[in-house]
């Protein structure tokens, strides 16, 4: 009976970080074995799963989990080299 009003009442308050574990759980899916098919530690895993944002290609990795779209933290494009300099400060 809890596993039931469990279930009905967090599809909407739970976050979607405890959704995620959920999800997982339901799949029979550990961080452990997230992490091995990633290629990733099990903390990166872990991280991963609780991040806001990911790269978008880890986010490619995590959908092809089979994880669905609405428990999968946004994408993001990581910028690679130095980063532009600020001119603003010239213009005075």
């Amino acid at each position: 009976m809890a596993d039931q009003f469990t279930s009905n009442f967090t599809r909407t308050a739970l976050s979607r970080q405890a959704r995620l574990r959920g999800w997982l759980m339901d799949q029979g899916l550990t961080l452990s074995e997230v992490s091995r098919r990633m290629g990733i530690s099990i903390r990166g895993a872990s991280l991963l799963c609780r991040a806001e944002t990911v790269p978008i290609h880890r986010r490619e990795q995590l959908r092809a989990l089979g994880i669905p779209d609405e428990l999968l933290p946004e994408g993001h494009v990581v910028r690679f080299g130095p980063k532009p300099k600020d001119d603003g400060a010239l213009e005075a």
